[in-house]
């Protein structure tokens, strides 16, 4: 299996869609509740996050059991929702999984907004933990470099081919 990168944006969307918390606690709780003590489990989803560690097969599971749980929350009437989080789902690109996770889901507007808003929140804070120095180069989806999508704006440019590349489709 291989990391994935783009959970915490992941996580950040779904909590705020469902309204639950998606601390670092919490979801060590949901992950390593058996198996470690509270500050083990923070630091282990904290190398989740950033694709440090991987999920394993039951990883995958119990995630997907928790926000099933709270998107069948969300949905109205509390009735089951047609698609749901397997944990395949959590390789694919978090804009299909989430087209997928939420498609024919009833739920109230504002929940998708929640979602929207946190999602380009925690995209935006990877401007707080840039370097000052490299810039950090957000690419069109067929690897054209954007100079308009550099932080910060006055950086040197790079060369896009040696840098690791996260896919962000729209």
């Amino acid at each position: 299996m291989t990391a994935i990168y783009d959970l915490a944006l992941k996580f950040e969307g779904l909590g705020a869609f469902c309204n639950v918390n998606v601390s670092s606690t919490t979801l060590g709780a949901v992950l390593y509740e058996d198996v470690m003590d509270e500050q083990p489990q923070r630091e282990a989803v904290s190398k989740i996050k950033k694709g440090e560690r991987q999920l394993s097969a039951q990883d995958r599971m119990r995630l997907s059991d928790y926000f099933n749980a709270a998107l069948a929350k969300v949905a109205k009437n509390n009735s089951p929702i047609g698609a749901q989080i397997r944990p395949e789902d959590w390789d694919r690109p978090f804009t299909d999984f989430f087209a997928d996770a939420l498609r024919g889901l009833q739920a109230p507007n504002d929940a998708f907004d929640r979602a929207h808003a946190a999602i380009v929140l925690q995209l935006n804070s990877f401007d707080e933990f840039r370097s000052r120095t490299t810039p950090l180069g957000l690419l069109r989806h067929v690897g054209q470099s954007r100079d308009r999508g550099r932080f910060p704006a006055a950086a040197a440019p790079v060369d896009t081919v040696t840098l690791p590349i996260i896919p962000f489709a729209y």
